[in-house]
């Protein structure tokens, strides 16, 4: 009898500072989200999710990364986008998103190593 073993082909997602060729993407990451991944929070209210997502669009995201007090950064796996951090100068987080849950946490740690790094605060 022959035991075949599959493992998974997917790549680590690995974090980089988003550019705007990216806005399609991110954005799609973000509403996908929120509306599927924070519904213990939005309850699926109509009003609620409308003002979650009214801001979530490809000029918005656009502005962010134009935004001299923060800076956007996406992770991705196989060439996809899978993760969107916001993070603020200071360095906090401003936004996580991932298509994902188990994916979150790894965005984020990413984010806020690479926006350590991009501030000269080390690794």
């Amino acid at each position: 009898m022959q035991i075949k073993i599959l493992t998974s082909l997917r790549k680590m997602p690995t974090a980089r500072i988003a550019e705007p060729r990216d806005a399609d993407a991110a954005v799609r990451v973000l509403r996908r989200s929120i509306t599927e991944l924070c519904v213990a929070d939005h309850h699926n209210a109509p009003t609620t999710l409308q003002k979650w997502l009214q801001n979530k669009t490809v000029e918005n995201f656009h502005s962010w990364l134009a935004a001299e007090s923060n800076f956007c950064v996406v992770t991705e796996s196989n060439a996809e986008i899978n993760g969107v951090g916001l993070v603020h100068r200071a360095g906090r987080f401003c936004s996580v998103m991932s298509r994902r849950k188990v994916r979150a946490t790894a965005t984020e740690a990413q984010s806020l190593r690479l926006s350590r790094q991009r501030l000269g605060h080390g690794d």
